[in-house]
């Protein structure tokens, strides 16, 4: 904001903002990684690497960079801890291999600075080291070297009898413990400052302490948890002893239990009742006690049928014979054996009479189309390119045009002595009136990393409904038609090619068995098969066997 004062961070300098100037320029630092040319075996010259998915940039890059000025009069032998200063501790110094180069002993040449457009400087014929390293480290040498480290430490955060919250610092060591703290406080947290601390957001370990207040009502709430801790314990007492009990066979071993189930039978909220798959047990919640249902039936009821009858084939739906003969079946009833015996007999009539003559029979039969309808488009495509743009957006940015500063001041005189000898106030108000008029221009620009492709394919042009019909399989199902008919079927003005779901096969020999596969033979060549379902089978899931007609 103009007029505002700022501080740069580094260089402490403090002043007021006099005005603010637009650039035309659009940041892409986050397309881009830098590479700071630190290797194990030198120091390269830096530069930077654009990412896998930025796009690639169509004009010229304004790169602003700081970089570490290292003094042409080095007179030292290697790079250590002491060659940075520390402003450099907290974000600018770089690891190799996972270690900060100021733990290490650093005797890398460095390439001179590039000073002219003789070439790429990534070019191995350009690219020239300082001549000013005394040594080249070789193996089996040996060297004498002095160096100072530092020492881990343990600190407290706690809090005294008057509410102070006091920090007591630790001894520094090799194997540091915490310090001790006289009077009577509670402690906080425990800090450990790992040695060489340089980041200290992340390396500082913070163990806090786990003090608790208790009211009244927490301990109420731990009354009720120790009553449901002594009801648990008993529970499990109960099961020990389940579990310790013997049930022994007839060759008196013990039997093998597969678990046992725990319950004080208190509700009946843990049954499910439903009628089909529900359980078949209840409780009495007077005794507490766990009962079965007498009307229980754990097998399923089956036919008794002749034993000459085969009841995998069966047409259940028939009068079949039973195994008793005193039993008779009649469609889906079961009922002792019977004779009919004619209610009215009238054998005076000479011929066969319609009750109803004026009786007209009409059949209104119905189709069903599965899918019902089939709504499609030809679509015709042209060979063209096509520039595809992805991951930057569109956003309003405003830029300030115009910006006109008012300031008017009144001055107000005051005088409230009412004689030369009285002592009044004799002064002046002044008020300053600033209207600041601001002109903003709202532009589009785009924003965030972006890509693009270029493609060349077959691109659609148009799209229009097609009048004819594809080839395609219709399933179509009739019922409702007037028996002993034949009927036509057209489709689209055109006759379709009618595949039959169902068709009725006669043994000639040999027996059919439920679900296999039958072949269609021609002039000696397959040509298709067919499966054998029941004869009762009308329509549903050819898949199931054991499913009949409905």
């Amino acid at each position: 904001i103009i007029g505002e004062q700022v501080k740069f961070e580094e260089s402490a300098i403090e002043s007021i903002l006099q005005g603010v100037e637009t650039g035309n320029y659009i940041n892409r630092t986050n397309n881009y990684i830098l590479n700071s040319g630190h290797k194990k075996d030198y120091l390269d010259y830096s530069r930077i690497v654009r990412k896998n998915k930025s796009g690639i940039p169509s004009r010229k890059l304004l790169i602003i960079f700081d970089k570490y000025q290292v003094s042409g009069d080095i007179t030292g032998d290697l790079f250590t801890a002491n060659s940075y200063t520390k402003e450099r501790f907290t974000n600018d110094i770089i690891s190799i291999d996972r270690n900060r180069v100021t733990d290490i002993l650093d005797f890398r040449p460095r390439v001179v600075d590039y000073i002219g457009p003789t070439g790429s400087p990534f070019s191995l014929k350009n690219r020239t080291f300082v001549a000013t390293n005394p040594f080249v480290i070789t193996p089996n040498e040996s060297s004498v070297l002095g160096f100072n480290f530092y020492l881990p430490r343990i600190d407290k955060l706690v809090i005294n009898q008057f509410e102070e919250v006091k920090l007591i610092k630790g001894e520094s060591a090799e194997n540091p413990a915490p310090p001790t703290e006289l009077g009577d406080s509670m402690e906080i947290a425990q800090i450990t400052l790992p040695p060489y601390l340089y980041d200290t957001v992340r390396q500082p370990s913070i163990k806090l302490q786990d003090n608790r207040r208790f009211t009244m009502r927490d301990i109420g709430a731990l009354e009720k948890r120790i009553d449901n801790l002594e009801t648990l314990t008993t529970l499990n007492a109960l099961e020990l002893d389940t579990k310790s009990f013997q049930v022994r066979d007839a060759d008196g071993l013990d039997r093998f239990k597969s678990g046992f189930a725990v319950n004080n039978f208190k509700d009946r909220r843990f049954i499910d009742f439903t009628p089909e798959t529900g359980s078949k047990i209840d409780v009495d919640v007077r005794k507490r006690e766990m009962c079965s249902a007498v009307d229980f039936w754990s097998l399923r009821a089956e036919l008794a049928l002749n034993p000459q009858i085969d009841l995998a084939t069966a047409d259940l739906n028939s009068n079949l014979q039973l195994l008793d003969t005193n039993c008779q079946k009649t469609g889906d009833i079961i009922t002792l054996a019977y004779t009919e015996v004619d209610w009215l007999d009238q054998p005076q009539a000479t011929e066969v009479e319609n009750i109803n003559p004026f009786n007209v029979i009409t059949f209104a039969g119905g189709i069903i189309l599965d899918p019902p309808s089939d709504n499609w488009s030809r679509t015709i495509y042209i060979d063209d390119e096509r520039i595809e743009s992805t991951g930057a957006r569109w956003v309003e940015q405003s830029n300030i045009v115009r910006q006109d500063i008012d300031s008017t001041t009144e001055v107000n005189h005051f005088d409230t002595r009412r004689s030369a000898d009285d002592s009044g106030w004799v002064g002046f108000t002044a008020t300053t009136t600033v209207n600041i008029e601001t002109e903003t221009a709202f532009t589009n620009v785009l924003e965030g990393p972006s890509r693009e492709f270029k493609y060349i394919e077959d691109v659609k042009v148009t799209s229009e409904a097609d009048p004819f019909m594809r080839s395609r399989n219709v399933y179509f199902s009739v019922n409702g038609l007037k028996p002993l008919t034949r009927h036509f079927q057209y489709l689209d003005s055109a006759v379709p090619d009618i595949v039959p779901k169902l068709v009725e096969i006669e043994m000639v020999t040999g027996t059919f068995t439920i679900f296999e596969n039958a072949r269609i033979e021609l002039n000696g060549e397959q040509i298709g098969y067919i499966r054998i379902q029941r004869p009762n089978h009308k329509f549903g899931d050819s898949q199931r066997p054991d499913i009949g007609s409905g």
